[in-house]
């Protein structure tokens, strides 16, 4: 499986986080505000 990183899961990342893992990637992420927002697919 392919991996991706994300650094920033704003508005514009979390939607770009979303996209990556409904077609199948691997995502590992980061926000520098330093909150953990669990998992992409349960946010907003």
């Amino acid at each position: 499986m392919k991996q991706v990183g994300i650094i920033g899961l704003g508005d514009m990342g979390i939607g770009m986080a979303k996209n990556i893992i409904k077609n199948g990637f691997d995502l590992v992420g980061y926000d520098f505000t330093g909150r953990t927002s669990g998992n992409p697919r349960d946010s907003r």
